[in-house]
């Protein structure tokens, strides 16, 4: 039996289940999961799940199985035209009342005449996106090869620059130098120094050491604690004979060979010595003298930078021969040359 039932006594009915039950209400379905629930019996167009019909028949609404509808309810719906489209305009806005350090102008409307621009007459709301202030920057340099340093506290802000001081200074293109004398012994790591860092004469080795006075010398002797003391000889000539001491000369002995001397010559020796300064504190060397026959002239003057030290002239009798060895020893104290006879 087909069954119709009116909009009015359905939702009557509806709101009497409501009230009497308070739970969800199913048509053709027996577990309902909403308010009202409705199950269609079919899957198209031609079963409906939903008709509602006013008193005269006319069909307000029906909702088929295969989700199409129709009705008059649908017809009041119709669409409509279509809206306006909005717009916005951005510009550039100089620093002024708007913004004080300038920034974006930004302005909306509706394009009510369709060209597709904003004109002034449809702008409805204006804004603006505005710059911030100016930051603190850098301020310039008095000298070249100045750097920027920050504060000793927080927050460590840059200040002006400043001009490397100390043991080290830098250029305007980055070069830096170390001062002079600024390496001294206490920055020196020990044993840091290598050989080749020393500045001496002669060549360092095995067989070798350094000396006072900034050679390296061959260590001499063996065995017995004995030593090769450095030993050079000089053939004399008549009149002066001028002989330049060498720090290699130092610490040794100079032989002055007056053999060739005779009859009434005469010979001098004129010694020119290093300079206390070079040849350093403590340092001595001694000149002999060979002999020579009766009847010669001799001399010794040694000479320094600061004067003649010492000046001494004797005669030997004549038509005699006379074997002398005569000894001076000269010793340096680091500021003068001493000469110190010893026979």
């Amino acid at each position: 039996m087909k069954v119709h039932l009116s909009g009015v006594l359905l939702l009557g009915s509806i709101a009497f289940m409501h009230a009497q039950y308070d739970k969800n209400v199913g048509i053709n379905i027996p577990t309902p999961t909403a308010t009202l629930h409705l199950k269609g019996k079919g899957s198209d167009n031609t079963t409906q799940s939903l008709k509602i019909e006013n008193s005269v028949g006319t069909n307000l609404l029906t909702v088929n199985d295969d989700g199409t509808a129709s009705g008059s309810v649908l017809a009041g719906l119709g669409g409509g035209s279509n809206g306006k489209n909005a717009l916005v305009r951005t510009t550039q806005e100089s620093a002024g009342s708007n913004c004080a350090n300038g920034g974006i102008k930004v302005e909306t409307g509706l394009d009510t005449n369709g060209n597709g621009t904003l004109d002034a007459s449809e702008i409805t709301d204006t804004r603006y996106v505005c710059n911030g202030s100016n930051g603190q920057g850098l301020s310039n340099g008095s000298a070249g090869g100045q750097v920027y340093l920050t504060s000793a506290t927080s927050p460590y802000s840059v200040q002006a620059p400043k001009t490397m001081t100390g043991d080290i200074s830098i250029t305007d293109n980055g070069a830096t130098t170390i001062a002079a004398s600024a390496v001294t012994t206490a920055k020196l790591a020990n044993q840091s120094v290598t050989v080749g860092k020393i500045s001496a004469t002669g060549t360092p080795g095995s067989s070798t050491f350094l000396r006072g006075d900034g050679s390296w010398a061959a260590a001499g002797g063996s065995g017995g604690g004995s030593s090769a003391i450095p030993f050079k000889k000089i053939t004399m000539t008549t009149g002066n004979n001028n002989y330049t001491v060498t720090t290699a000369d130092l610490g040794g002995i100079l032989l002055f060979d007056w053999a060739a001397i005779q009859g009434n010559n005469t010979g001098t020796i004129n010694l020119t010595l290093p300079s206390p300064a070079t040849a350093g504190s403590g340092v001595k060397f001694k000149i002999s003298y060979t002999s020579f026959q009766g009847g010669t002239n001799w001399a010794c003057n040694a000479r320094t930078p600061s004067g003649s030290m010492y000046a001494g002239n004797s005669v030997a009798p004549a038509n005699t021969y006379i074997s002398v060895y005569f000894t001076s020893e000269f010793f340096c104290d680091g500021t003068n040359w001493y000469e110190i006879p010893e026979s």
